[in-house]
């Protein structure tokens, strides 16, 4: 056996223990805080977007175009303009937006002769 590749392996072995004893301290840790009836783990935080101004009156007539005109989803829309579904619909509601039918074209039947 190549002694450089068992050194490897133990240095791997080694970093996998101290990994767990981690593991085990940060967990026992946990359990104490639980017993002594404190919060062990903070709550996570909810991911929020990155912090922007008010929506532009431009934002609301794009977003309307872009429900109006083509049709595209409110969550889609949302994520364009920068602002959440919610004031989406808020704008939707307040503005009466409605969807334009698509236009129809008419179509050419032929009639097979007999």
């Amino acid at each position: 056996m190549d002694v450089d590749r068992i050194i490897a392996e133990l240095e791997l072995e080694r970093k996998l223990v101290q990994r767990r004893v981690i593991d085990i301290d940060e967990t026992l840790a946990a359990l104490n805080k639980l017993r002594q009836g404190t919060r062990a783990v903070e709550p996570k935080a909810k991911p929020s977007r990155p912090p922007r101004g008010p929506a532009s009156e431009a934002d609301r007539i794009r977003a309307r175009q872009m429900y109006e005109n083509a049709g595209t989803q409110i969550t889609r829309i949302a994520q364009v303009i920068g602002v959440s579904e919610a004031t989406i619909y808020l704008w939707k509601k307040s503005g009466g937006w409605k969807r334009r039918e698509p236009i129809t074209r008419p179509t050419v039947v032929t009639v097979a002769a007999k």
